[in-house]
C-alpha cells in the first residue's frame, strides 16, 4: 500500500498492465470451473462448522490458551473467503492481475495480512502452552488475564504493517493457480526478482522456527514432570486433549511456512506449488474445526447442542475402551494433577 499511497510513480512501474494483452493467455489455460467449485464447496465446508465452533470458545474464556484459540478461530473465520471464496470465483472467472487489477492488489493485501495475524497468533499459542507448563509463574505473568489480550493486539499490530506497508501484496494467479507476488508472472515471468519479499521470508522462517522450538521445550518439560507416574489416564489427556488440539493448530502453520520459506529458495514443480499454496493455506485454516469437533467434548457438546446433526457425527461411537482404563489406572502423580489443572484444554 506505501506505493500505491506514496509512491505512484514505482507503483504504475510495477504494477503496469500495459505491456500486454490479458488475452496473450487464452481464456480456457486461465478459467478452471472444477478447481473453483472445488475450492468454494471447502470454503463453505469449513465455515459452516467452523461458525458454531466459534460460539463454544466464545463461552470458554476463562483460560489464557482458550482467549488464543478463540481469536485464532475469528481470523480463521475471516481468513476463509480469502482462502477459499475469492480464489474460487477468480478460478472460475480466469482473474488475473490485469484482469482487475485494484480488486486483486487490495485482495492481495488482506491475504498478507490474515495470514501473518494466524500464523502470529499460533506463536503465542505454542509460547502459552509451553511457558504454562515449564514454567507456571512466568507463563502466568507473561499471559495472565488481559497480558493475553495485549499480545494478541502487538500481533495485530504487526500483521497490518506486514500486510499493508511490510511486503508486496499477494497475487492471485488463475493460470497457476496459486498466489504469487509477481503480477505479470503469467506473462513476463522473468520479473519474480522485483516482487522478492525480503519480510515475508524472514516471517515464514520465524514460524518454522519458533513453533517447533517451543513444543520440544514443551515436550521436553512434560516429560520431566512425569517422570516416575505411572498414569497412563493421565498422559492420555495431554496428549488427546492438548497436544493434538493445540499441536495440530501450530504445527500446520509450521509446516505452510516451511513449504513458503522453500519456494522462496528453490524452484518447486507447479503441482506442489497449487498443493502448497492453495490447498494447504485453505486446509490451514479450515482444518480447526474438525480438530475440535473430534477431540474436544466439551466443544463437540455444545456443537451438538446448537446443530443436532453436527454432534452426533462426531460422537465418539463407543466409550467402553475409555471408561476400562480409567477404572485401572492407579491415581496420578501430585504434581502432574496440578500442574495438569493449570495447563489441560478441555
Amino acid at each position: 500500500m506505501n506505493l500505491l499511497l506514496f509512491d505512484r510513480i514505482r507503483f504504475d512501474l510495477l504494477y503496469n498492465c500495459s505491456l500486454y494483452g490479458v488475452d496473450e493467455v487464452p481464456t480456457d489455460r486461465r478459467q478452471h470451473v472444477i478447481f473453483g467449485i472445488l475450492l468454494i464447496s471447502f470454503f463453505v465446508l469449513f465455515e459452516l462448522l467452523y461458525l458454531p465452533c466459534v460460539f463454544a470458545l466464545y463461552r470458554m474464556l476463562g483460560q489464557n490458551c482458550y482467549k488464543i484459540m478463540f481469536s485464532i478461530a475469528l481470523i480463521d473465520v475471516v481468513a476463509l473467503p480469502f482462502a477459499g471464496l475469492i480464489p474460487g470465483i477468480f478460478a472460475l472467472c480466469g482473474v488475473v492481475f490485469c484482469s482487475a487489477p485494484m480488486i486483486v492488489f487490495v485482495v492481495g493485501m488482506f491475504v498478507n495480512l490474515v495470514w501473518c495475524l494466524e500464523s502470529s497468533a499460533a506463536i503465542l499459542l505454542a509460547a502459552n502452552r509451553c511457558l504454562e507448563l515449564s514454567c507456571p509463574r512466568f507463563g502466568q505473568f507473561l499471559f495472565n488475564g488481559w497480558r493475553t489480550w495485549a499480545w494478541l493486539f502487538v500481533a495485530l499490530a504487526y500483521s497490518v504493517f506486514y500486510g499493508f506497508f511490510g511486503t508486496s501484496p499477494a497475487i492471485w494467479s488463475s493460470v497457476q493457480l496459486t498466489w504469487t507476488y509477481n503480477p505479470h508472472g503469467d506473462y513476463l515471468p522473468n520479473l519474480d526478482h522485483l516482487y522478492a519479499n525480503s519480510l515475508d521470508l524472514f516471517h515464514s522462517i520465524l514460524i518454522t522456527v519458533t513453533i517447533p522450538a517451543f513444543y520440544a521445550l514443551f515436550i521436553v518439560a512434560f516429560l520431566s514432570i512425569q517422570t516416575g507416574s505411572s498414569t497412563s489416564s493421565m498422559v492420555g489427556v495431554i496428549r488427546h486433549k492438548t497436544c493434538v488440539q493445540v499441536l495440530v493448530i501450530s504445527s500446520t502453520n509450521a509446516g505452510v511456512s516451511f513449504c513458503y520459506a522453500l519456494m522462496g529458495f528453490m524452484s518447486v514443480p507447479p503441482i506442489l506449488v497449487v498443493i502448497l499454496g492453495t490447498w494447504l493455506w485453505l486446509f490451514l485454516h479450515g482444518h480447526p474445526p474438525l480438530i475440535y469437533l473430534t477431540v474436544n467434548r466439551t466443544i463437540r457438546t455444545e456443537v451438538g447442542q446448537m446443530i443436532p446433526l453436527v454432534g452426533k457425527m462426531f460422537k465418539p461411537k463407543s466409550q467402553i475402551a475409555t471408561i476400562a482404563i480409567q477404572r485401572t489406572v492407579k491415581a496420578p502423580n501430585q504434581r502432574l494433577a496440578e500442574r495438569i489443572a493449570q495447563t489441560t484444554v478441555k
